[in-house]
């Protein structure tokens, strides 16, 4: 389902991915996604508040692990920081450069570990 604003474009959309799970989309009247609101089937739900001109914004984010999460994310939709809550409580903190490579992490993420 789709809100149309006067000049005919695309401003809010709620529809169902291929899994069956919701998603709400608010556009800027060029047409590109602004906000966007998901409850994925075995991922989690995410907020996401984009400029989808440079590719950069904010998501805020639980997963079915337990895990909160808050992401920046730079031009070219590249993560530029992780901060993130574990459901034992203790925190993790990812910093990428430019090029999306990780430059700092704490504590170390285990798919990181020799």
């Amino acid at each position: 389902m789709t809100l149309l604003g006067k000049d005919g474009k695309a401003r809010v959309s709620l529809m169902l991915d291929g899994g069956d799970s919701p998603i709400i989309q608010m556009s800027d009247a060029a047409g590109r996604h602004q906000l966007s609101l998901d409850v994925r089937e075995g991922i989690g739900p995410a907020i996401a508040l984009r400029d989808t001109e440079r590719d950069s914004g904010v998501v805020l984010t639980s997963d079915r692990t337990g895990v909160a999460a808050l992401g920046f994310i730079g031009e070219h939709a590249r993560s530029q920081i992780e901060l993130g809550i574990n459901p034992d409580g203790s925190v993790a903190l990812t910093l990428y450069d430019k090029e999306g490579k990780v430059v700092f992490s704490t504590p170390r993420a285990a798919k990181d570990a020799p």
